[in-house]
């Protein structure tokens, strides 16, 4: 199983940097999964890429394909509110955004890879979790 930040997951239906390698784990026969925050934190990085005018699609149209994707179960979403206490907890020892420790934990739980695009995120998420990938090593 992979768990996949909402960073990689927006790289499906969005051009920059490693979207090819983002699209090249939905090949994969791996279960992809993601804690429930996903859905708007993958919302909201549209509106962040989006804002810029710098796509050749429509934030419109990024979003059907994402409320497809999601329909038609391509993520396996797991509720999130199990994972606060621990999530909470790594936040503060790493010093880093509680939205993210939410996948770590997920990961952790699971015994599953974390991949994620922040590279921040992934030297903090290695302290406490070896099996933590950047996109961009894949």
């Amino acid at each position: 199983m992979n768990v996949l930040d909402s960073c990689v997951i927006a790289k499906w239906y969005i051009d920059e940097g490693d979207s090819k390698a983002a699209r090249k784990l939905l090949e994969t026969t791996d279960v992809l999964s993601a804690p429930s925050i996903v859905v708007s934190e993958v919302i909201a990085a549209f509106s962040r890429y989006f804002t810029g005018g710098k796509s050749t699609i429509s934030a419109e149209a990024a979003l059907e394909k994402w409320r497809n994707s999601l329909q038609h179960g391509l993520l396996r979403i797991v509720d999130h509110d199990f994972f606060f206490l621990d999530a909470m907890q790594l936040s503060i020892k790493l010093e880093h955004a509680f939205h993210d420790c939410l996948y770590l934990v997920h990961a952790q739980r699971e015994n599953a890879r974390l991949i994620t695009a922040d590279k921040k995120f992934a030297r903090k998420a290695r302290l406490v979790y070896p099996e933590t990938y950047l996109l961009s090593e894949l």
